[in-house]
């Protein structure tokens, strides 16, 4: 009983990382569209856009006690691809802001969402498995 509670109280889920993630995406697209990147803008906003879509996706299905296997896929890849293209972008230019900053945020991003797919959580038992 003990072992249940901890599981469900300290276990960080995809999504409470997804969210936040997708969402510092959609703001890095849109500083980048005011300082007069059109390209920031649409890979931001779009990456930022599907990352807090399969977040999304991953907290409905956690809450209907289903897995989001597909969702963490699809995030680990937007991820792997931020984290390329602002590492090129930061051996290029040196700038720690932004490019280094997301590079680093986005590898970290990958390395969580591995460990999720090697280890994941169970889903949570809804109201009928219980009994």
């Amino acid at each position: 009983r003990q072992m249940c509670i901890r599981d469900r109280t300290h276990t960080m889920h995809p999504f409470c990382f997804t969210l936040p993630y997708g969402a510092l995406l959609i703001a890095g697209g849109v500083m980048g569209a005011l300082s007069g990147s059109k390209v920031s803008l649409l890979m931001g906003t779009g990456c930022g856009a599907v990352t807090c879509w399969m977040g999304s996706r991953s907290l409905q299905a956690f809450g209907a006690g289903k897995g989001y296997t597909v969702e963490t896929i699809v995030c680990l890849l937007i991820a792997m691809m931020v984290a390329g293209a602002m590492a090129m972008r930061y051996m290029k230019t040196g700038a720690i802001m932004p490019a280094g900053m997301v590079a680093c945020i986005s590898f970290a991003m990958c390395l969580f969402l591995i460990f999720r797919l090697v280890s994941p959580v169970p889903p949570k038992k809804t109201e009928a498995l219980k009994d």
